[in-house]
């Protein structure tokens, strides 16, 4: 039985034992229990990693974008299609993370091919010029995947283009073949409206001159081909008389 006042048990088969101290917070923490110090600081390290990358940066290898020691670029996020999205997850060859679990990874514009990358947009006016203005936002194509890797050894870049397909290999010869005909007619036009644009009134009276000569012109042609056809009609009747009086002697 435990003694009020002395914490001792009263008995003789517990006689002079006391219970032990209360463990505290510090005994705890300073125990076997706790986790070894390089399992924390693996822990911590990857914590750090990934909220670096999650905070608007490139999560390529040896990438500084958007670091505060590195440059500014445009970022791009991982696609929503599965196929897509497990190619650019292979892209990023990490050790360190796993890019599978980041909330929102993302990849620069340094990793892309300069014909992934939109950085222009064309359209056709009223008068069919094609005008090309550039874009605020850099976008990619729908079949850009990350290939570029600076900083890291040359043969995990891919440095040859991929192989078209023949729909889009002719899709796109159309494409450029009614443009550079869009842009003929706009040229031909352009010139057509210069020519015929008048600047100052000398413009004006040559103009009237010249209409006035090939009017002239066409109403002397005229003439001369209806005095033709008269001719023509007189001659025949002539010579039809001729014959017949020929016949009747």
């Amino acid at each position: 039985m435990l003694h009020p006042r002395d914490g001792r048990f009263k008995g003789s088969r517990h006689r002079g034992s006391t219970l032990p101290a209360p463990a505290t917070i510090e005994d705890v923490g300073a125990g076997g229990a706790a986790a070894p110090s390089g399992i924390e600081d693996l822990g911590a390290a990857r914590e750090k990693v990934q909220k670096r990358i999650t905070m608007g940066r490139c999560c390529m290898p040896n990438c500084k974008g958007n670091y505060d020691n590195g440059p500014k670029v445009h970022l791009f996020s991982f696609p929503s299609d599965p196929v897509r999205k497990a190619k650019w997850q292979r892209a990023v060859r990490r050790d360190d993370i796993d890019v599978c679990q980041l909330k929102n990874p993302q990849v620069c514009e340094l990793h892309f091919k300069a014909e992934h990358l939109r950085t222009t947009s064309k359209y056709t006016d009223g008068d069919g010029r094609t005008i090309e203005v550039p874009m605020k936002l850099t976008r990619l194509m729908p079949d850009a995947v990350p290939t570029i890797f600076p900083g890291c050894p040359s043969y995990l870049s891919d440095s040859h283009t991929s192989r078209e397909e023949p729909d889009v290999k002719r899709r796109r010869n159309e494409n450029e073949q009614l443009l550079e005909a869009i842009q003929e007619s706009a040229l031909a036009f352009a010139a057509e409206q210069d020519e015929n644009k008048v600047k100052n009134f000398e413009d004006i009276t040559s103009r009237l001159t010249r209409l006035h000569q090939r009017s002239s012109g066409h109403k002397q042609s005229a003439k001369v081909a209806s005095s033709s056809r008269t001719s023509d009609l007189q001659i025949t009747p002539r010579i039809s008389c001729r014959q017949c009086v020929c016949r009747q002697t």
